[in-house]
């Protein structure tokens, strides 16, 4: 973003062509005037079109081509300034001998780019073809660095451009000089031997050239042929035969193309600023040449060791050939064996050999003895081959990659439990024994699997519960860290050592009896009934809690007794009032079926787990008064009472019963009520904030109260209180009261929001509900509307007739439509749209009409490569003057400027995002200086209207 922003804002309609017309000072890549003397209609004028063709695109009408008649004498030429005014010979070009190429906007364009220019229009610029051409053109333009998105872009034109520009493309790059010629002659030279050379042009990239003519000389060398071609692959090859111990061979190519094209610019004082530059093909040639010294017959061996990995005690032998000797040598061949080393780079070959050997052999192929090896590491073969005064022998040498080979430790493990089986709370380890070795150190790496319900079930492909390690210097046995089981189940223990350096990969059997140890599970139940009171025709269920039972299947006995006058009364004995069989799958909690209460009276619950192979039993206690429940009659109406003195007779029941404990009053259910408020509805990230709980209905009765905090979310409609949370905690209360949450930070922008699960001792439980707006707090976001070339967008639709669609600031010339936008999360920032032209509205704020809160429309201000944003002259704006929104239902709302300020954007004020206060406008943009670390403007522009 910025006032003075460096814009481009043309379309171009040929290599030279400008279609608006701005001040100078505001553009590089565009000429100063952009009055084209060769230009009508987007075509050239001046006749000094050539092959090619005339198209238009969305850059305008451009000529896809090269040019002639420019520059004299010059048949096939091409421009490298885009947008600038086609060539005309009263431009009076004059070659640009200067060394340094520059494109119009003054970045220089690197060697390479020129190299690949002044092949191009070599190798292809000089054709008939108009596609070919225009693919060279677009090339061209492609290596300058001032073209824009989609300028240069050959599939604007058609498949035959595209297919052109790609092999243009392709071979330019591989292609392109300097050159360099390589004479090479063969190892081994024998005066009077008849040899062969090669000899290849290569290009910059070290790319062979294919089908180059080259004329060749000799010294002291015989039937070497005047005249040769490199083949497809670019090689050259000639025979020849050494006369002398001292000979050379040089080599001079046809002409090839030049390193650097030859650069023409205008001279004129109108064209020199303003016509574009042109570039004209150029030739070389390349002489390269070499010399060597043949010498008496020498004998060459090549080996190779197999294989070249293999395990101790692994045979390995070398595939030795000997070429180069006179038909009449034999020699005794020694073969020694040298290692191990910890690394090839390691290896030396001036001790005691590890194994040696010996064949007799001619000139051909051998294999050697096979050999074994008992430690691992690397090796390497040396050959020593003898010669004889016809011959010159040679050893090979040492440490060769192709006669060099590692031997490896294969390690093997054996391991076993410390017990079959045991209890939660009693440790047990496992014994791992290595052997196999070799000599190396390896680390053991431990896991243990479980618990799991069943002896079938165990597996080792999830996340283990423990993992040790084990570092052993040489074979033998070790005890891994002992473990203190928590859970009942089946657990496995498994090893492995991970391939490094020179030990092989092992890996122990998942589920190995020796390995797998029971541990028996003393389950424990927690239980609640669901109601303390009911009334006829009602139901009741309990919640169970099952922990220390692991993952292990278990079947829940459910009893409910009753009815019972008194709680005093309560007993579990006889014949329940129903029974139930509750199967569950390991810890967790669980809610038995509901059961219908019919006499009044009281009622209790116990539950009970038969012992089992892999359990202890367990049973709850009876008359729990958490289990227990009240079934009582519909009260009758609570007698009238009057201001008046009344006497009571007692009333003599007629027929006489049986004194009994009368039943103590019963107290009213405890119904806890629970309500929140945020601390901050508006923070900055970063920022800390907690939730204000008001509670009720408990009395001085203590409970505990989980708080989660989720978020962040783009928008109000996208929050939902599932999945993890991004912060909790427990709080422990003492009955009614008003209490505050712990602080927890927001570090990014978003809406956040609150909420609390209270949980009585009896076992009930309230939950707040989500996406309350007290709840709710927002985390401000950056608003980054600068240049607009990496925008955050996040679109959003609205089908609201008051949702803004235009917004208008005539005085200015501002005049731009308005979408929906939410905050990108990811990144922090309002997503405003990409297209600069275009507006953002945030849909969570207020719109147009309402009386109260901010309308917050946000917009940019201009692009690096796309010129001035919808905001542009924002920051001109002046109290007074009238801002117009139209919604999407037709109505248009005015406002009035009241304020124009600018703010560092670490301290956009907060009250953009609020719904509070008094009806208002607020449009954001950028401003104050270009931050070219962060890529944007330093500062928001704030422009604040008010109804009216």
């Amino acid at each position: 973003m910025g006032r003075a922003i460096r814009a481009r804002l043309l379309a171009g309609l040929a290599c030279a062509l400008a279609l608006l017309a701005v001040p100078s000072a505001s553009f590089e890549a565009v000429p100063p005037n952009q009055n084209d003397p060769c230009v009508a209609n987007g075509h050239d004028t001046c006749g000094t079109t050539g092959i090619g063709f005339y198209q238009s695109y969305r850059y305008g009408t451009r000529w896809f081509g090269d040019y002639r008649g420019a520059v004299p004498g010059q048949a096939h030429t091409f421009c490298i300034d885009l947008r600038f005014w086609y060539p005309s010979p009263s431009f009076q070009y004059r070659e640009d001998s200067s060394g340094s190429l520059r494109n119009r906007e003054g970045a220089v364009v690197p060697a390479e780019n020129e190299q690949r220019i002044a092949y191009a229009i070599w190798a292809y610029g000089q054709s008939n073809d108009p596609n070919q051409q225009a693919a060279v053109m677009l090339y061209v333009h492609s290596l300058m660095g001032d073209a824009r998105a989609g300028e240069v872009d050959p599939a604007v034109l058609n498949q035959t451009v595209a297919a052109f520009y790609a092999r243009i493309e392709r071979d330019s790059t591989a292609l392109h000089g300097p050159y360099r010629v390589v004479v090479q002659f063969p190892d081994g030279l024998v005066v009077g031997k008849q040899a062969t050379a090669t000899i290849r042009v290569l290009s910059a990239s070290g790319a062979a050239l294919p089908s180059v003519g080259l004329t060749l000389s000799g010294t002291d060398v015989a039937g070497l042929a005047q005249q040769v071609q490199t083949n497809a692959a670019g090689v050259a090859s000639v025979t020849f035969t050494p006369s002398d111990a001292s000979i050379g061979i040089t080599a001079r190519t046809e002409e090839l193309a030049s390193t650097l094209p030859r650069v023409f610019r205008p001279t004129t004082t109108a064209a020199a600023p303003n016509a574009q530059r042109i570039v004209v093909a150029n030739t070389q040639q390349v002489t390269g040449s070499d010399t060597a010294s043949p010498t008496k017959t020498r004998i060459s061996v090549s080996t190779t060791a197999a294989p070249v990995t293999l395990a101790v005690g692994e045979p390995v032998r070398d595939r030795v050939t000997i070429t180069g000797a006179t038909s009449s040598w034999k020699g005794t061949v020694a073969v020694r064996i040298y290692g191990p080393f910890p690394t090839l780079a390691d290896a030396h070959c001036d001790g005691a050999p590890a194994w040696q050997g010996s064949f007799t052999a001619g000139n051909g192929t051998t294999t050697t003895p096979a050999a074994t090896l008992s430690l691992a590491g690397w090796y390497t073969y040396v050959e020593v081959v003898p010669g004889d005064a016809a011959n010159i022998g040679l050893t090979t040498a040492c440490g060769v990659s192709g006669e060099s080979f590692q031997v490896q430790a294969q390690p093997k493990l054996t391991t076993v439990a410390s017990a079959t089986q045991g209890a939660i709370g009693a440790t047990f380890s496992d014994k791992v024994t290595v052997t196999g070795l070799a000599g190396q150190t390896a680390s053991i790496q431990a896991a243990l699997y479980g618990p799991f319900a069943t002896k079938d079930a165990i597996s080792c492909d999830g996340t283990p519960i423990w993992t040790g390690r084990l570092d052993v210097t040489a074979d033998g046995s070790l005890d891994t860290t002992p473990y203190l089981p928590t859970a009942a189940g089946y657990y496995t223990f498994r090893e492995r050592i991970d391939a490094a350096g020179l030990v092989r990969a092992v890996l122990t059997a998942c589920g190995d009896p020796a390995e797998t140890v029971v541990v028996v599970a003393q389950p424990h139940l927690k239980t609640a009934v669901s109601a303390t009171t009911s009334h006829p025709g009602g139901t009741v269920t309990d919640q169970l809690t099952l922990t220390d039972a692991g993952p292990l299947s278990l079947s829940v006995r459910v009893e409910l007794w009753g009815p019972f006058a008194t709680t005093a009364a309560i007993r579990c004995s006889g014949t329940p009032f129903q029974v139930q069989t509750l199967a569950v799958a390991g810890d967790g909690a669980y809610t038995t079926a509901p059961v219908t209460l019919g006499k009044a009276g009281y009622y209790t619950y116990r539950e009970s787990i038969a012992a089992g192979p892999l359990n202890d039993a367990v049973t709850t206690a009876c008359g729990d008064p958490a289990e227990t429940t009240l079934l009582v009659e519909t009260p009758p109406p609570p007698p009238t009472t009057t201001t008046s003195t009344t006497t009571t007779t007692p009333t003599t029941p007629t027929t006489p019963t049986t004194p009994t404990t009368p039943t103590p009053p019963l107290r009213p259910p405890l119904i806890p009520t629970v309500s929140t408020i945020v601390s901050d509805q508006l923070v900055r990230p970063g920022s800390a904030i907690f939730d204000r709980i008001r509670v009720g209905g408990l009395r001085k009765t203590s409970a505990t109260i989980e708080v989660e905090l989720f978020g962040p979310f783009g928008t109000r409609d996208g929050i939902r209180c599932s999945g993890a949370p991004l912060h909790t905690a427990t709080m422990a209360i003492k009955g009614n009261g008003e209490y505050r949450s712990p602080a927890m930070t927001v570090a990014k922008a978003g809406f956040y929001v609150f909420r609390e699960l209270l949980v009585t001792k009896a076992g009930r439980r309230v939950t707040t509900p989500c996406a309350v707006g007290a709840e709710t707090s927002l985390a401000g976001a950056a608003i980054i509307t600068g240049r607009g070339d990496h925008p955050r967008s996040v679109a959003l639709h609205s089908a609201a007739a008051t949702a803004p669609t235009r917004i208008r600031l005539a005085q200015l010339g501002i005049d731009a439509p308005v979408s929906p936008v939410g905050i990108d999360i990811q990144h922090g920032v309002l997503g405003v749209s990409a297209d600069i032209h275009r507006t953002g509205w945030w849909r969570d704020g207020q719109a147009p009409g309402t009386t109260a809160g901010a309308i917050l429309i946000a917009g940019h201000v201009d692009s690096a490569k796309a010129g001035a944003g919808a905001f542009y002259k924002l920051h001109l704006a002046k109290p007074g003057q009238q801002i117009e929104v139209t919604t999407a239902a037709g109505r248009t709302f005015a406002y009035r400027v009241v304020s124009v300020h600018e703010y560092l954007k670490s301290q956009l004020p907060l009250d953009v995002w609020s719904s509070d206060g008094p009806a208002r406008l607020v449009v954001v943009t950028c401003g104050g200086p270009f931050d070219q670390v962060n890529r944007h403007y330093r500062d928001n522009v704030v422009v604040t209207a008010v109804p009216g």
